[in-house]
């Protein structure tokens, strides 16, 4: 219908750090509700840095914003955390993570709506390249887990930045940027891609 929501990470140098706000636009573009910040908690120098801030919108106008967050303390590892706004920007529930903060390294979120109001989470996990795997999570309309994670590209081929996408019958896709071989033999990169039902693999 030609609405949306508009997604970024304002800086905020005079707190020490920044946050992630948002608000909704109408048909011209124009802003059709207030600001409203999606991540919580106070700015501080402890806080972690956004990054890598995505948003998918479904028909109904609703909303979920996934990003990454860097911890200053360099060896804390990234997290991902989510939060769903309604169609007018307001805030629904509270801020959803993936699993225990700071434990393992995720990062380069994405996500898409589902038919039935729930979304597909894709993202990167682990610290060493050799390590490194693309994972996905099922969450409902109330941004619960729906299943546990699960693997869409093993480790191996230093896997990064996947995309999904849903069709309208429920099922996804994912694709992502991977080695074409192993690292050792250096022979460049390419798209690898994966289709999944709607319940997953």
């Amino acid at each position: 219908e030609g609405y949306g929501v508009l997604v970024g990470v304002v800086d905020r140098p005079e707190l020490g750090g920044a946050e992630i706000d948002a608000y909704c636009t109408d048909i011209q573009g124009m802003p059709a509700s207030g600001l409203v910040r999606v991540d919580p908690g106070t700015i501080s120098p402890a806080t972690r840095l956004p990054s890598d801030v995505r948003v998918a919108t479904d028909s109904d106008r609703r909303s979920v914003v996934v990003w990454q967050e860097n911890p200053r303390v360099a060896d804390v590892p990234p997290s991902i955390f989510f939060r769903r706004l309604s169609g007018y920007c307001t805030t629904l529930g509270e801020v959803g993570s993936l699993g225990a903060v700071g434990v393992v390294g995720r990062r380069q979120p994405h996500a898409a709506y589902r038919s039935d109001g729930g979304f597909v989470l894709v993202w990167v996990e682990g610290e060493q390249e050799a390590n490194l795997q693309v994972r996905a999570q099922l969450f409902d309309d109330e941004g619960a887990a729906v299943a546990p994670a699960f693997e869409v590209a093993p480790s191996g081929r230093r896997p990064s930045h996947p995309t999904v996408a849903v069709s309208p019958t429920g099922a996804f896709a994912v694709v992502w940027k991977s080695d074409l071989t192993p690292p050792t033999s250096g022979s460049g990169t390419g798209i690898a891609a994966r289709v999944f039902a709607a319940d997953g693999p």
